[in-house]
């Protein structure tokens, strides 16, 4: 009796983990695509303040202009998400999964994550300061309108004459380190879900069903 209340507790037991690491990888997919998304934001941004380095305003196509005019006040973050790991490194169950490799590597990854939306938030704290903030506090009730001006080369013209976004077109690539953050980052969540699904079992074909 007692090995056959054993042998189920075990069984319910995985079935636990396994339903927590369902929720688990959820929640990685979720993160890799606001990962995703803020990655083509920010190297949109880059694209566009290379292309003020090197060309005047009047010589950048106007449809160019209007797609990529919102990098001049556009500030980042990376909201990602982190419930179901903290429910999992605070469970007793945490003790019971086997591949001690892979929670290592769970743990590594939302770290890296962490890492990631530091340096955007460094990254949008030294575009504040250096120009979006000191632009702000120098126009007057007139001059602002530019911010929602429909032809975007009025904003882009005026941020051009300021000395902190002159400057901060040079300097604010340099902020995120490495440079291939974003990649790895995603290669980071693509392979932890690769093992969670082969550890596991994909969410409508896990092990058991």
């Amino acid at each position: 009796t007692v090995l056959i209340t054993n042998i189920i507790t075990s069984c319910n037991r995985q079935r636990e983990i396994e339903n927590m690491m369902k929720f688990v990888r959820q929640e990685l997919t979720v993160n890799l695509q606001t990962l995703a998304w803020n990655q083509q934001r920010w190297q949109d941004e880059q694209h566009f303040f290379r292309m003020l380095r090197d060309s005047e305003p009047e010589r950048i196509p106007p449809d160019t202009l209007q797609k990529y005019h919102y990098a001049i006040g556009s500030l980042y973050n990376l909201p990602y998400v982190t419930d179901s790991y903290e429910l999992l490194r605070s469970s007793l169950l945490i003790q019971y999964v086997k591949d001690k490799e892979m929670l290592n590597d769970l743990a590594r990854t939302y770290r890296e994550l962490g890492y990631l939306k530091e340096q955007l938030l460094s990254y949008s704290e030294v575009k504040t300061s250096t120009f979006v903030k000191p632009m702000n506090e120098t126009m007057t009730s007139e001059t602002a309108v530019i911010w929602t001006d429909p032809d975007p080369r009025t904003l882009i013209e005026y941020s051009l004459k300021q000395e902190g976004f002159r400057k901060f077109l040079y300097s604010g690539s340099t902020i995120l380190s490495p440079d291939t953050i974003f990649e790895e980052n995603r290669r980071n969540l693509e392979e932890m879900v690769r093992k969670l699904d082969h550890e596991y079992g994909t969410p409508d074909n896990r092990p058991g069903r």
